[in-house]
């Protein structure tokens, strides 16, 4: 079995923070991949009002401003700006603090911001602040963490993260370097038995997309993309 030393504990902040980010799921007609890759075909779950929509689409695409605003600019209106920036990150600062995070989490629309944060605080032994960065096959993802994903921007200049791991992330910080092309999905449902993790994340394929990681026996996670997990230890 895995060791981190750490108490695995679902809180009821990670329980409210899964329901969240089903029910935004939910508004955007419950789409999901039958697997890790975002890029196979979109099926929609049971359940479904039956009507899919993207960021392209009059409603949806108001709602991925609303992350940006809740989210990430809740006193000013500086969303106005980055109506036209990818949305994950407010997706998942959205969630975050509708789930009653407060201060304890680095909101932005970045992932960089709080994946850097979650690192560092590994990195300095700082294991009990509220994210904490751990390598996809020494912890066990439990429902309210996020899972970490590397990805190749558009822009030239900025660096392919695709295939990093903790380690890749940890050198890049200690020569340096500041933000780098991210994606984090949170954790919705664990199933042991079924060596399945459920995951939740926006701007991917243009809307709120749901996924699933296969795990080993111990629950620690298989798939190739997501190399790192995000300990979530905010609590009530």
């Amino acid at each position: 079995m895995p060791e981190t030393g750490e108490t695995m504990v679902v809180t009821e902040f990670d329980q409210r923070a899964a329901a969240i980010a089903m029910a935004e799921w939910w508004f955007f007609g419950s789409p999901y991949v039958d697997g890790e890759s975002s890029t196979l075909q979109i099926h929609t779950a049971p359940g479904s009002h039956g009507v899919p929509g993207d960021e392209s689409k009059d409603g949806w695409r108001h709602r991925t401003w609303t992350y940006m605003k809740v989210g990430v600019y809740p006193d000013s209106d500086g969303w106005e700006s980055q109506k036209a920036e990818p949305w994950s990150a407010a997706f998942i600062s959205f969630v975050m603090r509708t789930a009653g995070a407060k201060s304890r989490f680095p909101y932005s629309m970045s992932h960089s911001t709080y994946v850097s944060k979650a690192v560092l605080n590994r990195l300095s032994g700082n294991t009990q602040d509220t994210i904490v960065a751990y390598r996809s096959d020494e912890i066990v993802p439990l429902v309210g963490d996020l899972m970490w994903r590397g990805r190749k921007s558009e822009d030239p200049a900025q660096v392919d993260t695709s295939g990093w791991g903790l380690d890749d992330i940890a050198a890049y910080i200690k020569a340096g370097g500041d933000s780098f092309p991210s994606h984090c999905d949170l954790v919705v449902r664990t199933d042991l038995q079924a060596k399945q993790i459920y995951l939740i994340g926006g701007n991917v394929r243009d809307r709120v997309l749901r996924t699933r990681v296969t795990t080993d026996a111990n629950g620690l996670a298989k798939g190739a993309a997501h190399t790192v997990v995000l300990r979530n230890n905010i609590a009530e």
